[in-house]
Parts: structure tokens; sequence; C-alpha cells
């Protein structure tokens, strides 16, 4: 889940973790050029948060892929206002 959608400053990305694990979160433009990259360890809990600050980022549709280890979880559009 993403929220804000759309959002301004900051986007949080939010998932469940059943164990330890490296998340990545990788935004691109509709070009299909990655923009962002944030890789960040989480430790096993019900509900983990990802925090991106887009507030450089030009207005406009962009698409995130969550991915835990190796395995995608999901490829989900976002905005970004100013």
């Amino acid at each position: 889940m993403a929220y804000p959608n759309p959002a301004r400053d900051q986007m949080n990305f939010m998932f469940r973790v059943m164990e330890d694990c490296d998340v990545k979160v990788e935004i691109y433009n509709m070009n299909g050029e990655k923009i962002a990259e944030i890789e960040e360890f989480k430790t096993a809990s019900d509900n983990a948060v990802v925090t991106w600050n887009c507030s450089d980022v030009a207005a406009g549709i962009y698409l995130v892929k969550t991915s835990v280890g190796d395995k995608v979880l999901e490829i989900k559009k976002i905005g970004i206002l100013k």
C-alpha cells in the first residue's frame, strides 16, 4: 500500500513482513527509467513502512516496484503532485 497517493513531499510504502528480510522499493518513470531506489533491512513485524522523499521529483505518474529478496511483491502506479 502506498500513501498518500498522490503525494507531494513524501510517500510511504507499507507491507507485511513475516520474517527478517531485505526490502527494496524502486521507482520508475513512465519511460521505464529508474529514478529512485530504497533498500532497507526489516525485522519481522505485522507491518513495515519504507518512506520515500519525493519532494524533488517532477509531478506525474510513476511505477513503484516493491520486492523482498528476489521476490517482487507488487508493481503499481503512484502519482506525484506539486
